[in-house]
């Protein structure tokens, strides 16, 4: 059975270079959600006390 060994080793180097591209692509959309979701909240506080709005998807 193989073992596995940290990321750090000379073998691993481009099998980790390109999670770490992935990664930093994902947190970058992640990024981009929560600074829309964060925009969406603005304009539903700027919009004075309402009922909160639901999901057309999940009905919450």
């Amino acid at each position: 059975m193989a073992q596995r060994h940290p990321g750090h080793c000379g073998e691993c180097r481009v099998p980790d270079e390109l999670d770490r591209i992935a990664l930093t692509q994902r947190l970058d959309d992640l990024r981009a959600v929560i600074a829309e979701l964060e925009r969406e909240l603005r304009i539903d506080r700027d919009d004075g006390p309402s009922s909160p709005r639901r999901s057309a998807d999940t009905g919450r």
